[in-house]
């Protein structure tokens, strides 16, 4: 619910996968920005649930992964649920193992409200030394149309850190000049800062029974540790967009 998340702290909507009974989840914060293993199935490719924001299908059509739940606003939600178990004959092919419904709340007539959440990521405990996130709302139910807008902008860089935990993604590697020769001289091609370039828009109009709205979704990362520092560098480019439009 609402009052869960609050109180959980989440900074984004991927970390309540965390909590969630039967998931197990690990995260390389690259072009597979978490992978997520449920009720004990193992696949590799792609997520094993579907994700619907408000019942809008929300997973990428070719890979069917859903690391966009990363950038999806968090101060309009309602609540979330998960539907457990097989469920591809009221949702489709790739509702294999469940189904994640994200619900936001709904424009009530002759009322008006916004919110803003402001948070950041630190690391050795200085605020915003690593990421910062604004997250905001704001409904209008005055007649005759109402209308809703939320957004999300979620700025900075993965803890680089995380590098070095692992042999093959030290800086070690990254910085081998036997491996990268003369790239070496172009500091905006090299590094270890794994970059984080999120933004989220849900535009929303209301008229009697009819709801028509607008959502777009950008993820632009880095490569975190999805790869070894021989092969590719961490500061690299991943951008994965989802666009849609309905009228319900």
């Amino acid at each position: 619910t609402e009052q869960d998340i609050k109180e959980k702290g989440y900074t984004d909507l991927n970390l309540i996968l965390d909590d969630l009974p039967g998931f197990h989840t690990s995260r390389s914060y690259g072009d597979t920005y978490f992978k997520t293993y449920l009720r004990g199935f193992r696949n590799s490719l792609g997520t094993p649930f579907i994700l619907l924001v408000d019942g809008q299908y929300m997973n990428d059509f070719f890979f069917n992964s859903a690391e966009i739940l990363k950038t999806i606003p968090i101060s309009n939600i309602e609540r979330i649920e998960m539907v457990y178990g097989p469920a591809s004959s009221l949702y489709g092919a790739n509702a294999l193992m469940g189904v994640l419904n994200i619900m936001t709340k709904k424009v009530e007539e002759d009322t008006s409200s916004g919110h803003m959440n402001v948070s950041s990521v630190a690391r050795n405990y200085v605020p915003g030394n690593l990421q910062q996130i604004v997250d905001f709302s704001y409904y209008s139910g005055d007649a005759p149309v109402r209308y809703s807008i939320t957004g999300r902008g979620h700025y900075g860089i993965e803890d680089p850190s995380n590098n070095e935990e692992y042999e093959y993604t030290k800086s070690s590697y990254t910085d081998d000049e036997d491996t990268w020769g003369g790239v070496l001289d172009n500091e905006h091609l090299v590094g270890n800062e794994s970059r984080v370039r999120n933004l989220a828009l849900d535009s929303r109009v209301y008229a009697g029974d009819f709801e028509f709205g607008v959502m777009y979704y950008r993820m632009d990362q880095g490569y975190g540790v999805e790869y070894a520092g021989n092969a590719l560098q961490a500061n690299s480019v991943w951008v994965e967009q989802e666009r849609n439009i309905f009228l319900k």
